[in-house]
């Protein structure tokens, strides 16, 4: 679609302060040339702009800026209905804010995918929380998966094995959104290893790297020759990594949707820290501790680490029970990511009148039926 398209030099349109953002949509409206006229004509012609902000609202980089003005130029420019889904935001960066404090008023529907964004933006906006919509994949049952995924090589992406027998007790290791922010390889490898010895100290069972970005492989692949670990790589296939995390014993790790996948399943997490405070806060709303260990400290804190996970592994299946259910519930919840769609594509009322979901209410509840297109649905649960 971009083929041949200088994309840097579309970027240096969006502006760096909220002051930019009305001489930047007149250059976009005037522009002739480049990517900005067909953008344009696509926002005119749709009905409604969806944004989906997943954890891009932090700082000041480029992307949220983008979002911001995009949302900006359609909706005060174009006059296009614009709605925010499923993301986290956290306008600590004071250029950013002064952008949502303009912006967010703009949108037609903001939804939040963790309660404590919705608290920290009330001011902005009249947002709500509705879970993530990874809520939606739903692990197998162990008793029938763990037969197939015992296969030798079931979970090897090469030049990376996954070396375990998943029908014996096992728990899922994974990195942090933060890790990015101060890349040091070699010093996370070295506290790693640290939180594993200690691991290996106080549980039996198997212990299994899962990554969730190409950039871990740089930890995780020495880490797993030195430890010989099993070693999940991160382009395994979604359902397949929800079934390994949520019939895991637990997730310890700081990374959102890896945490979602496990605690699908019951499987308690135990978090490191991430970006935005998001990992606490999923805790929170699951009702686990919402302490987030140090993702740059793990050797220092792997003597609370082990205590938080023995905790989890003592409370047993009532805990599981207890998770299951509060997922099964957010499951349904996530559709309320799409009630300003459902209202204006199955009533074809004005796209700014009361939504007819309450929160958490499953769409088909109330008569609406997906596009029969052959995609996957996120069916509620049965």
């Amino acid at each position: 679609m971009f083929k041949g398209v200088d994309l840097t030099a579309a970027n240096r349109v969006i502006p760096e302060r909220w002051e930019g953002f009305p001489g930047a949509a007149k250059a976009v409206l005037e522009a002739r040339t480049g990517t900005w006229p067909s953008l344009v004509g696509a926002i005119r012609a749709a009905d409604v702009a969806v944004i989906h902000g997943d954890g891009a609202m932090v700082g000041n980089g480029i992307i949220p800026r983008t979002d911001l003005f995009l949302a900006y130029l359609a909706k005060r420019r174009l006059g296009t209905p614009v709605i925010m889904v499923n993301h986290s935001a956290d306008f600590g960066h004071p250029e950013l804010r002064r952008m949502a404090e303009n912006v967010y008023p703009l949108f037609d529907d903001v939804v939040f995918r963790d309660p404590v964004s919705a608290e920290r933006c009330a001011t902005l906006c009249t947002g709500r929380f509705a879970a993530d919509t990874a809520f939606w994949f739903e692990p197998s049952p162990r008793e029938t998966w763990a037969a197939i995924a015992r296969r030798p090589t079931y979970f090897d992406v090469w030049p990376d094995t996954a070396t375990f027998d998943p029908s014996e007790p096992y728990l899922c290791l994974g990195g942090s959104s933060l890790h990015g922010t101060a890349w040091r390889p070699t010093a996370v490898a070295r506290d790693y290893a640290a939180l594993v010895r200690k691991l290996r100290s106080v549980y039996d069972g198997q212990i299994v790297l899962t990554l969730s970005g190409l950039q871990e492989l740089e930890v995780f692949r020495p880490l797993a020759r030195e430890l010989d670990l099993p070693l999940v790589a991160p382009t395994t296939p979604v359902q397949q990594g929800v079934d390994l995390l949520g019939n895991a014993d637990a997730y310890i790790g700081g990374r959102w949707h890896t945490a979602i996948f496990a605690l699908r399943g019951g499987a308690p997490v135990v978090a490191l820290s991430a970006k935005q405070g998001k990992m606490g806060s999923l805790m929170l709303a699951a009702g686990l501790p919402t302490t987030e260990f140090d993702a740059f400290a793990l050797a220092s804190s792997s003597e609370d680490i082990t205590k938080s996970l023995l905790d989890h592994l003592r409370a047993g299946q009532d805990l599981r029970r207890t998770l299951r259910t509060w997922a099964d519930g957010m499951a349904v919840n996530c559709w309320d990511n799409v009630a300003y769609l459902r209202n204006f594509a199955s009533t074809g009322q004005d796209p700014d009148a009361p939504l007819p979901l309450r929160p958490g209410q499953d769409p088909t509840a109330v008569g609406v039926a997906a596009p029969n297109d052959g995609a996957p649905r996120m069916n509620a649960p049965r």
